[in-house]
């Protein structure tokens, strides 16, 4: 059993508990509240890998059967639609942090999820931003074509460079990696490990690009 359901069964078991209102919503909270801590980044409260891998059966069940979509969904994807995965890591910011402290790196890392989620678009359908630890972030998403792509992440890099310096105060650029992701053939950890492996050309080839392979 997932840790969800697990989650959602001991919920609905204490509700049906004959215990006082007040305690009941005092367990309610702590359980919410470790359910929280457990899926979310501790800095940023935005979702981390086990709730990515949480997420991961349905985002492929949606990939599969494309079930539910909205027609205008459907004529814009149709078959053509495709999976793909995005590795995002800040530049420098292991010296950033040392040179202004862990209160702005936090806002910095705040900032970046931020724009992550702006970036990716409602119309996808599948299009989920995770902040995994330290300054890494994944997106996994949909579109027509590798070009299409390469433009989703390319609009994450320039709305954190453009925006960066205005709204925090400081030059945040990232470098990031993006790769297919063939469900029906590939493991989900193969294809991270190629995304963060193009992140990592990403960077040694200046930073602040997109590498696609």
């Amino acid at each position: 059993m997932s840790v969800v359901k697990t989650y959602r069964e001991l919920e609905k078991q204490l509700q049906g508990l004959s215990i006082p209102k007040s305690e009941l919503e005092s367990i309610l909270s702590s359980v919410k509240a470790l359910k929280r801590t457990a899926f979310t980044n501790e800095v940023t409260e935005y979702p981390n890998g086990r709730q990515r891998d949480e997420d991961l059966p349905q985002i492929i069940e949606l990939y599969q059967e494309g079930r539910n979509f909205p027609e205008e969904i459907e004529r814009k994807h149709g078959e053509e639609r495709k999976l793909y995965v995005a590795m995002l890591d800040i530049d420098y910011f292991g010296e950033f942090n040392k040179k202004y402290g862990e209160i702005v790196g936090n806002q910095v890392l705040k900032f970046t999820t931020e724009v992550l989620e702006e970036s990716l678009r409602a119309e996808d359908i599948v299009s989920h931003g995770y902040h995994l630890h330290g300054e890494e972030k994944m997106m996994i998403y949909m579109c027509n074509s590798d070009e299409e792509a390469v433009q989703v992440a390319e609009r994450v890099r320039k709305a954190i460079a453009t925006r960066s310096e205005s709204e925090i105060g400081y030059l945040v650029t990232e470098s990031i990696g993006v790769t297919a992701y063939d469900p029906m053939n590939e493991k989900f950890a193969d294809v991270q490990h190629r995304a963060d492996q193009n992140m990592q050309i990403a960077k040694g080839l200046g930073k602040n690009i997109v590498y696609f392979e």
